[in-house]
């Protein structure tokens, strides 16, 4: 295999959150006399930036700013974490990858204090040269932060392969010309991925 560098989503890829993630927002729909949404449904609409999936969900931002509903989402996402648990073998993974001498990154829609925390909190920050957030909480994308990643570190965008959950992930792989790959059983369905035609493992 050709590659070298393998740069990792956070949220639905390595770390198992879908549960915590729904309980959160379907809270926030409860308090807003809102329908709640399976987590199939979930799977369905959940996209980046998050503020049209709110938009999708039944949230209305002429009554409350979406800042305020990202704020409280967050405020309950961070309550429940420690009920999520890292997606099953994938430390393991981590150890494999690391003996065979791969340079592995994180790469997340999170912000990035309580991200880089995160990852020390579950005690795998050491497999990884660098972990990167964004600036904010409204996760809007990673774009930006991916292409910075890249040029800050000279990565060889031939030798390195981005691994996500999302539709949105393809894009970021895209955006900095690297290949993607797909994880199966994070924030988005099967059935949304394959129309990606990428790689899928579960």
């Amino acid at each position: 295999m050709r590659y070298k560098n393998i740069i990792w989503d956070w949220n639905g890829t390595i770390l198992n959150d879908l549960d915590v993630s729904l309980e959160s927002v379907n809270s926030l729909l409860l308090e807003k006399s809102l329908n709640q949404i399976t987590k199939e449904y979930y799977q369905e609409v959940f996209d980046f930036p998050v503020k049209s999936y709110y938009e999708k969900i039944g949230f209305s931002f002429e009554k409350e700013p979406f800042e305020s509903l990202a704020a409280k989402f967050i405020r309950k996402y961070y309550k429940e974490m420690i009920k999520a648990k890292l997606q099953p073998n994938v430390e393991e993974l981590f150890k494999i990858l690391a003996k065979k001498g791969f340079n592995q990154y994180i790469l997340s829609a999170m912000e990035h204090t309580s991200l880089l925390k995160m990852v020390s909190d579950y005690n795998i920050s050491h497999y990884f040269i660098e972990i990167e957030g964004v600036k904010d909480f409204f996760a809007s994308g990673k774009v930006e932060t991916a292409k910075k990643l890249i040029e800050k570190l000279s990565i060889n965008i031939n030798e390195t392969i981005f691994i996500g959950d999302t539709t949105h992930d393809v894009a970021v792989a895209n955006s900095i010309g690297v290949d993607s790959t797909l994880f199966y059983s994070g924030h988005q369905s099967l059935n949304r991925l394959e129309k990606m035609e990428k790689p899928i493992f579960t």
